[in-house]
């Protein structure tokens, strides 16, 4: 079974706005003065959605995991089974850098992801 938790996170396409209207307003009352109702009312439009998240349990490196496959009744030892590992790893690097997704059955599919924020001159 997976372990997860519910946290709640705000998905307004404002929500810069909305956090400072909250210091504002949090500011505000530090001060001993009284919010501004512009401030209150858009603060009030925050929306919040649920999202599982998963918790961990603890990390298994690959001599680890090696371990607990050789005591699966493997006919390999735990040092064939790490050797096997940490060349696959190396393989996948080598073959994601090349430009490609590797398809590991029930495992899943693996490729390279990235992420950027736009500028407006590429160089």
């Amino acid at each position: 079974m997976i372990n997860y938790s519910i946290v709640k996170r705000s998905v307004n396409a404002n929500l810069i706005e909305i956090n400072q209207a909250k210091s504002r307003i949090n500011q505000a009352k530090k001060e001993g003065k009284t919010p501004q109702p512009a401030d209150l009312a858009l603060v009030k439009t925050e929306k919040q959605n649920a999202f599982a998240v998963a918790q961990y349990t603890g990390v298994m490196n690959i001599d680890k995991f090696s371990r607990h496959i050789s005591s699966h009744g493997s006919v390999y030892s735990r040092a064939d089974i790490a050797a096997i590992l940490y060349l696959t790893v190396d393989c996948m690097r080598e073959q994601l850098l090349e430009g490609k997704k590797i398809r590991l059955g029930d495992l899943g599919d693996f490729s390279v992801s990235l992420s950027s924020k736009g500028v407006e001159d590429p160089n």
